[in-house]
């Protein structure tokens, strides 16, 4: 596995382990307040904090890895071609019927377009 692979790996393992604990540390905050332990509630709420804070800094470097990737110039490039065909298509629209043939087929590229941008997407933070 390349250098690069396993960085981006780790990166993924370090989310998806910060993010259980995150979940985990929810739970136990809900079962604090339940409880009214008032001194838990916040020792948890600054242990989330802080896992928050952490996955912010796992995000701004996995963008900055990010930007300087030749993927994601490549698939700005490709995003760039679709939007300049996309205005070609449009300004050549003469009939509904072709109207609704042509969005079919920038519909088709906008799917293309979202399951390449799908990689870059963050992994949402469950509450």
């Amino acid at each position: 596995m390349p250098l690069t692979d396993r960085a981006q790996r780790l990166k993924m393992d370090t989310r998806e382990a910060l993010l259980a604990n995150l979940i985990a540390l929810r739970r136990q905050r809900r079962e604090a307040i339940r409880a009214g332990d008032g001194a838990s509630v916040d020792a948890l709420q600054a242990d989330i904090d802080k896992l928050l804070d952490l996955l912010d800094d796992l995000s701004f470097l996995s963008l900055e890895a990010l930007e300087d990737s030749d993927e994601l110039r490549q698939t700005i490039a490709e995003l760039k071609q679709a939007a300049d065909a996309l205005e070609d298509e449009a300004d050549n629209i003469t009939t509904v019927a072709e109207a609704l043939q042509r969005s079919a087929r920038i519909i088709d590229q906008g799917i293309e377009i979202i399951g390449k941008l799908k990689q870059f997407i963050p992994l949402p933070i469950p509450s």
